[in-house]
C-alpha cells in the first residue's frame, strides 16, 4: 500500500448516519496512537516495575495548502477559529472499500500554524486531537 491511496475525511453528516466527505488537499498525514503508561509495583515481580497501557491517545496532524477557496479549507479554518467539534477518519484506502481501516473520532483542531516561505506555497500545520464526545475515538474497517 502507498501513501498516497490513504484518505481522510471529516463527516458532514451525524454519528449515525455520516456523510464523509473526503479532504484531498492533506499532504503527509501523521496519525500517531499511544497508551499512557501506567506503572504497577507488584510482589510477584520481584522488585522490577511492570509497565501497563493506560488511557489512548490519538492525533492527526497534516500540512495543507492554505486555500481560501477550497470548501474543506474553509470548514477546518472555521472550525479552528469556532472551537467547534468535526468527525474525522483516517483510512487505509476509500471508504467504499471493503477492509479500508483506521482510526474515527470526534475532535477539535488544536493548531492551525501558517507558513510563509519566500520561495513557496503558503501551508498550514494542522493539529487535531479527539475530544469531549458521545462517542468515544474507535478503530473502523470498512465491511464488505
Amino acid at each position: 500500500m502507498e501513501g498516497f491511496e490513504c484518505k481522510f475525511y471529516r463527516n458532514d453528516g451525524t454519528y449515525d448516519t455520516p456523510e464523509w466527505v473526503e479532504i484531498p488537499l492533506v499532504g503527509d498525514l501523521r496519525c500517531p496512537m499511544s497508551f499512557e503508561e501506567v506503572k504497577v509495583m507488584l510482589r510477584k515481580m520481584a522488585g522490577w516495575t511492570a509497565t501497563e497501557p493506560g488511557a489512548a491517545n490519538l492525533e492527526f496532524s497534516f500540512d495543507t495548502v492554505w486555500d481560501n477557496t477550497d470548501e474543506d479549507f474553509q470548514t477546518l479554518l472555521a472550525a479552528f477559529l469556532g472551537r467547534t467539534a468535526i468527525e474525522f477518519q483516517a483510512l487505509t484506502g476509500d471508504i467504499e472499500v471493503a477492509g479500508s481501516q483506521g482510526p474515527r473520532a470526534t475532535c477539535k483542531i488544536l493548531r492551525f500554524d501558517r507558513g510563509e516561505p519566500v520561495g513557496g506555497v503558503v501551508t498550514a500545520a494542522v493539529t487535531i486531537k479527539p475530544c469531549i464526545s458521545d462517542h468515544p475515538p474507535e478503530w473502523t474497517e470498512i465491511e464488505a
